[in-house]
């Protein structure tokens, strides 16, 4: 269970309608509408668009025992995690053994009284930790975290999440009381340079509570995504645009519809911090979409996640729902909950960082071309009731152990694209020359929406396939009876009649089939493809 947090820091596939509108600012760009119904989201499974699963088992022994609030930081060569208890940032290689770690609090010029956060060059060849008690930036070199430089801040900075491009810090506040000029500013995000806030976004004076502690309400606690390109993408509470942070503007690249079933976020950003977290436990929630916070935006893939509450006996924070578009190929899943059916462990996926019950865990989502979720050994065995379990690929499991980092690897599809269109038009041509036989051969992990995907494939290059309807032939096949093939401008006149067309959804190759007793066969198999 998540929990409301003030500390640093999507099967039936859901049908995701996408249009576009036009937004200004200076110029015009366009934003991407996604159209959801929060109803509509169903349990995915994770074979839906990932194929396999790997681990890395953080070590655990007398010398590296993590506490409850770590951040995590994922690079090309290791691991770094922050550990916000202890105040140590513990370095581990890719297979989980501890390499070193920094422990130097301390109130002198080389060291930091408050471990606030960490930002890890992209050479790894040193490290930056924020100190918001003594408002400086302390650099050490990688490995042996010898002290290099300070770098003082012009005043104190209160943030969840910071990154780094080039000599740009964009430090993203939620809220938080900060100055900016001199004068009091709680804007979302910060952009800092040498050591002074040059720009804000999003500065809204945040409603309070007379002996109210807090300064903010927060459900996410890292909003704040880079990925490969150094381009920066930010989402912020009661907004339901996600933007993208160029040339010093906050453009907004897409936008959340949740076709009726929204919270007003313009109420109810109004209300005392006291008063919003009464209506989030409230049966005025429920129902309700909100929070929509983008975790993934890459060339491969968008994925965001947002917060539904339907049952009054959970937390509001317990609900989250998954919205993942893979780019090659449009694919959209919608899913209220992701089950983990390739692998014992975890249970279920989730790919919104932050509190899971009492253990906060900060981290990104993706890190090179893998979905990433860190879970927590002690609340994984608590859910099913042991002390200890084995787990294929982890070995034997204890509560106390070290938090474990999954890697899914991407799918490059769920159904396999169809690259040469050379390849289809020759297709096209044994269909206009030849009475026969066509079959369409799928791989057996392709499910049967591929054939409106090649039907779509071969209607751009001018061949129409329709059958009346369909008919299971045996566990192995699904036939489509009459079809009819149609080919536009390769020299036949009407239509062209075929006996049947048919997958066979067991077979391990792919591709598209011709076939004729008085012919050879004709095969336009994994090499059209990609198999």
């Amino acid at each position: 269970m998540r929990k409301l947090v003030v500390v640093c820091f999507i099967i039936l596939l859901g049908c995701a309608k996408i249009d576009e509108r036009k937004h200004s600012d200076n110029y015009q760009r366009q934003t991407e509408k996604i159209s959801i119904n929060p109803n509509k989201a169903q349990n995915l499974k994770l074979s839906a668009f990932v194929d396999s699963v790997f681990y890395i088992k953080l070590k655990t022994d007398s010398n590296v025992l993590l506490s409850n609030t770590c951040g995590f930081t994922l690079t090309k060569n290791y691991v770094y995690v922050l550990d916000y208890s202890q105040e140590i940032v513990f370095l581990f290689n890719k297979k989980g053994s501890l390499i070193s770690k920094l422990a130097r609090k301390g109130n002198g010029p080389q060291e930091y009284a408050k471990l606030g956060g960490i930002v890890v060059s992209e050479d790894e060849k040193y490290i930056e930790v924020f100190d918001y008690i003594q408002n400086k930036i302390v650099q050490y070199t990688n490995l042996t975290f010898d002290w290099v430089a300070t770098v003082p801040l012009e005043s104190r900075i209160m943030f969840d999440a910071v990154k780094r491009v080039n000599d740009t810090y964009f430090v993203y506040t939620n809220k938080n009381d900060n100055f900016f000029r001199e004068n009091p500013t709680n804007a979302d995000l910060l952009i800092l340079r040498n050591g002074k806030v040059e720009k804000v976004f999003f500065n809204q004076n945040a409603t309070r509570t007379k002996g109210d502690l807090t300064a903010h309400f927060a459900l996410y606690n890292n909003p704040l995504i880079i990925n490969s390109k150094d381009e920066i993408f930010v989402s912020t509470q009661y907004d339901n645009k996600f933007y993208k942070i160029t040339d010093d503007k906050a453009v907004p690249l897409y936008e959340v519809d949740y076709l009726g079933h929204g919270i007003d976020n313009k109420s109810i950003s109004k209300l005392f911090t006291l008063d919003q977290r009464k209506f989030f436990r409230s049966k005025l929630s429920l129902g309700k979409a909100s929070f929509p916070c983008m975790v993934i935006n890459n060339k491969d893939i968008m994925s965001f996640v947002y917060f539904f509450r339907e049952d009054e006996n959970n937390e509001y924070d317990d609900n989250v729902h998954h919205f993942i578009k893979l780019k090659k190929t449009d694919e959209v899943f919608h899913a209220s909950s992701i089950s983990n059916d390739i692998s014992t462990f975890p249970k279920k996926i989730d790919l919104l960082p932050g509190m899971k019950g009492d253990v906060f865990m900060s981290h990104d989502s993706y890190h090179e071309k893998y979905l990433v979720d860190i879970v927590s050994p002690y609340l994984e065995l608590q859910n099913i009731g042991v002390d200890s379990a084995y787990f294929q690929g982890l070995g034997n499991i204890k509560m106390n152990d070290n938090p474990i980092i999954v890697l899914m690897k991407v799918k490059e599809s769920s159904r396999y694209p169809i690259r040469e269109v050379a390849g289809l038009s020759r297709f096209k041509n044994e269909i206009c020359r030849q009475m026969g036989f066509v079959k369409v051969v799928l791989h057996k992990n392709m499910t049967l929406d591929s054939l409106d995907y090649y039907k779509d494939k071969l209607d751009k290059i001018g061949v129409d396939l329709q059958f009346d309807y369909l008919s299971f032939s045996s566990a192995n096949e699904i036939e489509f009876c009459r079809p009819t093939v149609q080919c536009r401008g390769c020299g036949t006149k009407g239509r062209v009649k075929f006996p049947k067309v048919y997958f066979d959804i067991n077979r391990k190759t792919g591709g598209l089939y011709i076939d004729h007793a008085s012919s050879p066969y004709f095969s336009l198999g994994p090499d059209i493809f990609g198999l």
